[in-house]
């Protein structure tokens, strides 16, 4: 695996951002290796767990939202998912057009066991940070988000 550049120049601000983005792209490409044992990606684990915390159906508007990506993505992924047996969909039968996604048993397996290695991850990744930097982490993680959101939603803002 790469090693990450150090920044030591600059606006912190700026450096903050470039430093996000390496370990953004670290963490993915760490977590998809991790998960790689199980045949799943992190996107396929993120779909798993999101479903299995909102009681084990969600539509495929609220999967990307969760997955942070594109309703085309999502019925793409949703079809590999699918023709694994981790997920099913079904139409609503009061509305044709709406579409439900519901985690199989083999799923919900392969999530138990996912699981457990996005733990020991997770532990490996935040260790030395205290609940309170974490919890301080997750805040500025917020902002981050619901500015990227604002942008979106009104490009012309910059």
């Amino acid at each position: 695996m790469r090693r990450l550049v150090e920044i030591n120049h600059g606006d912190p601000i700026e450096r903050a951002f470039m430093l996000f983005v390496q370990t953004s792209r670290a963490l993915s490409k760490s977590s998809d290796q991790l998960f790689k044992t199980l045949n799943l990606s992190t996107v396929k684990y993120i779909i798993l767990k999101a479903l299995s915390l909102s009681g084990g159906t969600l539509t495929p508007s609220e999967m990307a939202n969760w997955a942070g990506t594109g309703l085309t993505n999502i019925t793409a992924l949703v079809a590999r998912m699918q023709k694994e047996d981790l997920v099913t969909y079904k139409r609503s039968e009061k509305d044709k057009r709406v579409v439900y996604i519901t985690v199989t048993e083999k799923g919900r397996d392969v999530l138990a066991q996912a699981n457990k290695l996005a733990v020991d991850m997770i532990g490996k990744f935040m260790k030395s940070i205290d609940k309170q930097t974490a919890a301080r982490f997750e805040k500025i993680l917020f902002i981050i988000q619901k500015n990227i959101h604002a942008l979106q939603e009104n490009p012309d803002s910059v």
